[in-house]
């Protein structure tokens, strides 16, 4: 057991992390995990094997079905699959997180995200509607057709545990294109939104919506259809130049509109109701991630010593570190010299 620790250069009393009680959709945010335990296989069922020697009665069941785990080629087999596809929805969902990401780049890695795993397991017929692929013909990666091809040869693995663990891959990838697919269409609308008043396609001609494909111009006062609709007309015969303060190639878009906000020609601001109606649409989160911030600062600011706060005082205050929140955010996009 100590030359054991010692290899793996943990401390004299280091001991295993407790067991996490079992969930059929855990593994879904344990991408990381899952590929630690893949890589480091033969560590870890080193380290197992010598626990075991002196363990308690309790503790041998459990780690007798941790080195039973670590033995199962079959397992592991389906586990190089499953972390790398776990490990791309974890990076995008990510990006979804941050508050300066470009929001077309979100857009076009979401649909190429989808489209890639949907090839993978689905195929279009000669009708044009889409079928699931014969079960050996679903594609499980190269990793995972080379391995399994060895265990064959070796005599490792049977084909009837193949076609289990493809089976089970195959389940993997249909549930997976499903729950993406039924989370897609809201998050679609919100990012094609973004996507057509960013600041590259407003000031172009031939990608700049007309005031018809505007999106959520439910926000736009009445009064203000026109104006709104006039200022689209013009934005795009204006040659906005490297030179210039406002320059749609090198800000982004937060940065953009509210510097168009203020945009003057002969002293009136031409732009205003346009650009204003631009940041109501950046407002609209493209995920839960701003919600889940907000129970992180209602956690925050009632804590055990201040558990008496009515929910009149924890609402103002709840506001008050919302906005100033957004008005950091604002703040470091308009005057960031780091780029």
């Amino acid at each position: 057991m100590d030359n054991c620790v010692e290899e793996m250069g943990l401390s004299e009393d280091a001991l295993p992390n407790p067991f996490m009680k079992f969930s059929k959709t855990r593994f879904l945010v344990k991408g990381r995990v899952l590929k630690r335990i893949y890589k480091n296989r033969s560590a870890l069922l080193k380290y197992f094997e010598e626990f075991e020697k002196n363990a308690s009665t309790m503790q041998r069941h459990e780690v007798r079905t941790l080195i039973n785990m670590l033995r199962d080629d079959a397992l592991f087999l389906l586990i190089g699959f499953l972390y790398p596809v776990i490990e791309e929805y974890e990076s995008l969902n990510a990006k979804f997180q941050t508050e300066t990401t470009d929001l077309y780049f979100l857009e076009d890695n979401l649909n190429l995200l989808y489209s890639s795993i949907w090839r993978r397991a689905y195929e279009k017929d000669h009708k044009g509607q889409e079928k699931k692929l014969h079960v050996s013909r679903i594609d499980l990666g190269a990793q995972f057709k080379s391995r399994s091809s060895e265990l064959i040869k070796s005599k490792k693995m049977t084909e009837e545990q193949l076609r289990y663990i493809l089976e089970k891959g195959a389940e993997f990838l249909y549930e997976l294109i499903e729950q993406t697919k039924i989370r897609m269409p809201e998050t679609r609308v919100s990012l094609a939104a973004y996507s057509k008043m960013l600041p590259k396609n407003i000031v172009n001609s031939s990608s700049k919506p007309t005031f018809d494909q505007l999106p959520y111009k439910e926000f736009i006062p009445e009064g203000d259809y026109e104006k709104v609709e006039d200022q689209l007309r013009k934005i795009d015969l204006i040659e906005w130049g490297e030179e210039d303060e406002i320059n749609p190639n090198s800000m982004n878009p937060v940065q953009f509109w509210v510097a168009l906000r203020e945009y003057e020609r002969g002293g009136e601001k031409v732009f205003k109701d346009l650009a204003v109606h631009a940041l109501k649409i950046y407002t609209i989160p493209c995920s839960t991630a701003f919600v889940e911030r907000v129970f992180s600062i209602v956690t925050y600011l009632k804590t055990r010593l201040r558990n008496r706060i009515k929910s009149p005082l924890l609402d103002s205050l709840l506001v008050l570190k919302c906005h100033l929140q957004a008005i950091n955010y604002l703040y470091r996009c308009l005057f960031s010299f780091r780029g």
